[in-house]
Order: structure tokens, then sequence, then C-alpha cells
């Protein structure tokens, strides 16, 4: 599962900065989502531009 961090954490030895996502196991997706250390990652919705205004 793909999730994002709202808080500094680590598993499997290793620490993880919040606001970074990553794609884990989903049983430590589940415990860090539960105590408020995550949430499942949505992707941000890119917004189409015009075209650039000329000059």
């Amino acid at each position: 599962m793909k999730i994002t961090l709202l808080k500094k954490a680590s598993w499997g030895g290793k620490s993880y900065k919040s606001g970074s996502s990553h794609d884990v196991d989903d049983k430590i997706a589940g415990k860090l989502i539960s105590r408020g250390y995550a949430e499942v990652y949505t992707p941000s919705e890119e917004v189409e531009d015009g075209p650039a205004p000329s000059e």
C-alpha cells in the first residue's frame, strides 16, 4: 500500500521524513495510519494551464 507520512516515522531499521511517500506492506501501513503517522497516498492533481502569455 502506498502511504504519505504525516510525521517522522521509522520501520525496518530506517527513519523516514514527514511528507514523504512510500510503498509499504499493508500491515505496516495499517499500523502507521492507525497511530496517526501516515495517510493513504493520494497523488496530487496536476492543473492544466493554458499557453504562456506572449510578451
